[in-house]
C-alpha cells in the first residue's frame, strides 16, 4: 500500500530508493527508526557499525525520494511503532544484507515476520540466470 511521504503518519513503514536499493525503516514523528551505519553514511560500506537508531527524517531520505510503503500488518501503527521503539540502540554488528537488513527489521515491526522483497526478487533472479546457464549446456 504505497502512499506519497506527504501523508505520512507515525507507525508507518516508509522507504527510500536508492537507486540500486530500497531503504526501510519506520516513522516517528518527524524521525525515523531504521537499522543503518552510526555515522550516518547510507551506503552498506560502513555496514559493521549499523545498529537500530533514531534519526532525522531528512538524514533518512538523504536526498533521496521516499514514500510509505506498508504491508497489510498483523500489528497496528501504534504497535509498530512501540516495537521499533523498543529496539532503539540494539542490533550492532547484527545487519546481514540476506538474513537481517532494513526491510527485514521494518516488516519485522509491522507484522512480526523478517521479510524482504529485495532479497526475495534477487533470489529469484539469480534462479533465472542459473536456469538460463544450464539451459545452455543442454
Amino acid at each position: 500500500m504505497k502512499r506519497p511521504i506527504e501523508e505520512v503518519r507515525s507507525g508507518d513503514v516508509i522507504c527510500v530508493d536508492r537507486g540500486l536499493y530500497r531503504h526501510y525503516g519506520v516513522y516517528d514523528h518527524g524521525k525515523v527508526i531504521d537499522i543503518s551505519p552510526a555515522n550516518g553514511d547510507n551506503s552498506l560500506q560502513n555496514k559493521h557499525t549499523a545498529h537500530i537508531r533514531k534519526r532525522s527524517l531528512r538524514s533518512f531520505l538523504d536526498g533521496d525520494p521516499g514514500y510509505v510503503d506498508n504491508s497489510p500488518g498483523l500489528y497496528s501503527r501504534k504497535q509498530t511503532l512501540k516495537r521499533a521503539r523498543a529496539e532503539i540502540g540494539s542490533g550492532r554488528n547484527t545487519y546481514d544484507l540476506v538474513f537481517n537488513n532494513c526491510e527485514h527489521k521494518a516488516r519485522e515491526w509491522q507484522t512480526g515476520q523478517k521479510r524482504s522483497e529485495q532479497v526475495e526478487d534477487a533470489i529469484g533472479v539469480v534462479g533465472k540466470v542459473a536456469s538460463a546457464i544450464l539451459e545452455l549446456f543442454r
